[in-house]
């Protein structure tokens, strides 16, 4: 699939059911810190900041605690906060995860309320030396309609002990539910939250023809609706950006077992209609290539996934009509396989029971055309040769309400550009990603003119490249850097209301020696850096560097190029 030393592989998941049970507490719970990661630790450090929070007390609701892992589901009754029962001005999920030894691979956990995806995430896979334990937590304050009322849970976190890999996660999770006073308001949040498909948990897509499926009978006031969709490559596409031409499979040899070529794109579609598209992330989990890259400082994203929001609003009026209404979720060019997630988040017209209007344009068409660009011909006598695949789509779907306070008009206007390269020699690989994912909606109503938007870019570079000297000894090195930046722009009448940035990147190095023997003859030299900055309009700042050595922290920084060189938070 791509090249690595035989140090780096190991057996994919396959898999992901899972059970827990009550065990012996593996760490405290704590409420969350601003305080950075300690130098010289080997445990899991990040320069993510926490969840903002509001300024009243909050009341939390424990979910589960010190679950262990297994391989079936653990189920868990939830009720609302009896002291705190809403609106809130904020939820928080925050879950603690650890690992009880020192051999076990990554692994991928899901918690779902009501069959609604609240976390998914992989865990941190544990080194000869170090037992991990981390801390993530997430803002779910748009899901709030389904932590009102009583209703069952679920956990997954599928884990197999086999062999020599004999260890078990533990997790704990809980929820925040902050009140709301003069200072914090409770914000608009969705009346129903839905699940896609109904049953609980991530659903296993194979090909491009498979998907998640749900046909809803929804309310008929419908004014607004987006749809969260996350998407995860597992097998074959766990390395999907590495992934080559049915044509080229053959030439390039064994290891090179991933088709359809490099491009993947998650679709959605209403009653057969393409309705919008999403990105997939290059997640690369902390087992992922070579897990020395990631020890302690984990990839974008990897412990605590966040889906990519389709606005669907341009479809409320058609959603009103009282028929049903079927509603899937696919991967494009997927290759055995992804796991793929959705909720539909329903805002309705308080006013009144029935809202009127229809799709008013719809730009996107129904088959992506990607340009694929090969210099193979002299692959079988050099080594070299490349592969670059890429597309560009833009379209804008449009649509209309007739609601209780007049008429509603959105326009959604999208693109999604991709470009992958890969470069080959003898003793080289080289992967180029770049993908940037464009939202911004306008809604007229009322005389006024209200836009949101949204870019988001994600560049990302694998490189592997050996040299070997004449005795047959040499050196390899192995690296990524990956990248997250996003910039959200509101306005009312032209005129900015909020902005934010945020980037996050890395860029994990490996780096040994080996003999003519292939026998490492030094220790693997390993170094990271993690930078995460955020700022608002609304004056918070977060600026955190993250650095380590050899599996451990050798430094952090904190507040550079926040006012007074401090997080505002």
């Amino acid at each position: 699939m791509l090249r690595m030393s035989s140090r780096w592989l190991r057996p994919v998941l396959g898999s992901f059911a899972l059970a827990l049970t009550l065990s012996t507490p593996l760490f405290a719970q704590g409420s969350y810190s601003l305080t950075p990661p300690t130098v010289g630790s080997g445990s899991v450090a990040d320069a993510d900041p926490p969840v903002l929070r509001p300024t009243t007390t909050p009341c939390k609701v424990q979910l589960f605690k010190n679950l262990e892992s297994s391989t079936s589901t653990q189920l868990f009754n939830y009720q609302p906060p009896k002291d705190c029962p809403g609106p809130w001005s904020k939820v928080v999920f925050v879950g603690d995860f650890g690992v009880t030894g020192t051999n076990q691979f990554d692994r991928t956990a899901q918690i779902q309320l009501g069959n609604v995806m609240i976390y998914y995430g992989t865990t941190q896979e544990p080194s000869p030396t170090a037992q991990p334990t981390w801390h993530v937590e997430s803002d779910v304050t748009d899901y709030s309609a389904i932590f009102k009322s009583a209703t069952r849970g679920s956990f997954e976190l599928a884990n197999y002990i086999e062999g020599p890999y004999c260890c078990y996660q533990y997790a704990s999770a809980y929820l925040e539910f902050y009140p709301v006073d003069s200072s914090n308001p409770a914000p608009t949040t969705a009346d129903e939250v839905l699940p896609l498909p109904a049953e609980a948990g991530a659903q296993l897509l194979s090909v491009t023809g498979q998907h998640l499926s749900r046909t809803f009978d929804l309310p008929t006031n419908v004014e607004k609706a987006y749809l969260d969709v996350w998407t995860q490559g597992q097998s074959n596409d766990e390395f999907w950006w590495s992934c080559i031409p049915n044509n080229t499979l053959a030439l390039l040899g064994a290891e090179y077992n991933c088709g359809n070529t490099a491009f993947r794109q998650a679709e959605v579609e209403i009653d057969g209609q393409l309705a919008g598209l999403a990105p997939i992330i290059p997640y690369v989990f902390t087992g992922g290539v070579d897990p020395d890259l990631w020890r302690p400082i984990p990839g974008v994203q990897t412990l605590n996934f966040k889906p990519y929001r389709i606005d669907l609003t341009p479809y409320a009026g058609v959603l009103s009509n009282g028929q049903p209404h079927t509603i899937i979720v696919g991967v494009y060019n997927a290759d055995n396989y992804f796991l793929a997630d959705a909720s539909l988040l329903i805002f309705k017209d308080a006013g009144s029971t029935k809202v009127t209007g229809a799709v008013t344009s719809n730009t996107l068409t129904p088959t992506p055309y990607p340009t694929l660009a090969e210099d193979l011909s002299k692959y079988a006598k050099t080594g070299s040769g490349s592969i670059i695949v890429t597309d560009n789509q833009s379209y804008a779907i449009g649509g209309y309400v007739n609601t209780s306070h007049g008429r509603v008009d959105t326009l959604v206007q999208s693109g999604l550009s991709f470009r992958n390269a890969q470069y080959y020699t003898s003793l080289s690989e080289i992967v180029e990603q770049l993908t940037v994912a464009t939202r911004e909606t306008t809604t007229v109503t009322g005389g006024n003119t209200y836009k949101s938007g949204d870019d988001i870019t994600f560049p990302f570079l694998y490189s592997f490249t050996e040299s070997v000297n004449s005795q047959g000894s040499g050196e390899e090195t192995l690296s990524i850097q990956q990248k997250l930046a996003e910039t959200v722009t509101n306005s009312t009448n032209g005129n900015v209301t909020y902005t934010s940035t945020t980037t996050d990147q890395l860029a994990p190095v490996d780096r040994l020696d080996f003999n003519a023997s292939g026998n490492l003859t030094a220790e693997p030299v390993d170094t990271d850096t993690e930078t995460y900055n955020y700022t608002d309009s609304l004056g918070h700042c977060w600026s955190r560097s993250v650095s380590a050595n050899d599996a451990l922290v050798s430094a952090v920084s904190d507040g550079t190029g926040c006012p007074g060189g401090v997080n505002i938070w």
